[in-house]
């Protein structure tokens, strides 16, 4: 299982505390599904601020990478044979 978070769980800013506390959520349950099913493989994604309509501002749009190379990264990673060595525990992939 893949869970897209964000790097803002990690590097909080200020302007989105509602968000970063949302995806923290989501990480806690995947880390609780790692417990419950332990012959599952479990990936938390986090990366950086993603240029979508959400954040295509001048400001928001500032080093922001495109959807598209952020989920090329994630399947390449998902693809690397050392993740079938992982059953049971989560990795967190940062970018």
């Amino acid at each position: 299982d893949v869970y897209i978070s964000s790097i803002f769980v990690s590097d909080p800013v200020p302007t989105l505390p509602h968000y970063g506390c949302a995806k923290a959520a989501g990480e806690n349950l995947m880390t609780v599904a790692a417990l419950q099913y332990p012959g599952a493989m479990f990936l938390i994604a986090r990366p950086p601020r993603l240029l979508t309509d959400m954040s295509n501002s001048p400001p928001g749009n500032k080093n922001a990478l495109s959807p598209d190379y952020a989920a090329a990264r994630i399947l390449r990673f998902v693809q690397d044979q050392s993740l079938s060595t992982q059953y049971g525990r989560v990795r967190v992939m940062g970018f």
